[in-house]
């Protein structure tokens, strides 16, 4: 399969209204990155159990960055939760706390500056991690994150999703 086609991130971007991106990384933002590179089944739907479907496997997407929207006195410490949730109601799943995705993509907004565009795939790094490999934890750091996975560029996240789901 080929890799992706770093000009998808516009369209996909466009689709996700970000017409107006500030400088902090949001889920949203997160999602549109990792649909340009194909990691995608179906639009999200919000407040739905994943962010993601990928051949039919559900995905969810975090986010963190060094820089937020707002004023800030030093670089955030990136962190991610994992934290089991509820779905929500109308999604007919029952209602048990768990993680409901089998692959999560966490993506990191690598600049440390409030003007980098967010928009520009080579300012993110990829982690993407089978479900079952994560930790029993409410949320992992860049520390746990480079023990489970290797940081992935745009071109190669959708082929490691595809390993981590073990469909390759």
């Amino acid at each position: 399969m080929p890799g992706p086609d770093p000009h998808r991130i516009l369209l996909a971007a466009g689709a996700c209204a970000v017409s107006a991106f500030p400088a902090q990384p949001g889920r949203d933002r997160a999602a549109c990155v990792v649909a340009a590179a194909g990691v995608l089944g179906a639009p999200r739907v919000d407040w739905d159990a994943v962010d993601l479907c990928y051949r039919e496997r559900p995905i969810e997407v975090k986010s963190a960055g060094y820089v937020q929207a707002w004023r800030q006195r030093q670089l955030s410490r990136p962190i991610f939760s994992i934290a089991p949730r509820l779905p929500d109601s109308t999604t007919g799943l029952p209602q048990v706390a768990a993680l409901h995705s089998d692959c999560y993509v966490f993506c990191l907004f690598t600049p440390t500056r409030h003007d980098a565009n967010p928009l520009n795939v080579g300012n993110w790094q990829f982690y993407p991690v089978a479900t079952t490999r994560l930790p029993k934890t409410r949320s992992v750091g860049l520390p746990t994150l480079n023990r489970l996975a290797e940081p992935v560029p745009f071109a190669d996240l959708r082929s490691v999703v595809d390993r981590e789901l073990g469909l390759s």
